[in-house]
């Protein structure tokens, strides 16, 4: 009975995690900023068990730079996980919190950013980056136009 119940549990608990990655799906998509001669966009993909994102820098004349950002279900829930060609080491983050069109997500590593929000206003998907640098609070944050090739 025991092991029913434990095993009934982790059911449960397996689905309300996928839930939760189901409920991202609004990051889906092509999302681009501008900014002088540099454009910065994020692609956005969903599998049944990860989001990812690819996002590139493109500036006239210079090569891509890219990193990858990938949401799943880790043993305590939500994950987030940043990768890019120059870090070997990729940088780990649990949810934080999560309303409607808003997730958050926290890395326990002195690394900036510490916090990372996503945010969707109508057409704009808002990426806030926080935490400390040199001791000091920190905080940016960017503005993503839905592409026009995005449902």
């Amino acid at each position: 009975m025991k092991y029913i119940a434990l095993f009934l549990l982790s059911l449960f608990t397996l689905s309300c995690s996928e839930n939760r990655l189901n409920s991202l799906q609004w990051l889906q998509g092509d999302w681009t900023r501008t900014y002088g001669v540099t454009t910065n966009q994020l692609k956005w993909t969903y599998d049944k068990d990860t989001l990812l994102c690819v996002s590139s820098f493109r500036t006239t004349g210079d090569a891509d730079i890219m990193q990858t950002t990938k949401i799943y279900n880790g043993p305590n829930g939500l994950e987030l996980q940043l990768s890019s060609p120059d870090n070997p080491f990729p940088l780990k983050y649990t949810l934080l919190a999560q309303e409607g069109k808003m997730v958050q997500f926290r890395n326990v590593q002195p690394y900036f950013p510490e916090i990372i929000t996503y945010t969707l206003m109508e057409d704009t998907l808002s990426l806030r980056l926080a935490g400390k640098t040199q001791g000091m609070n920190n905080q940016v944050e960017f503005a993503f136009a839905k592409a026009s090739s995005n449902p």
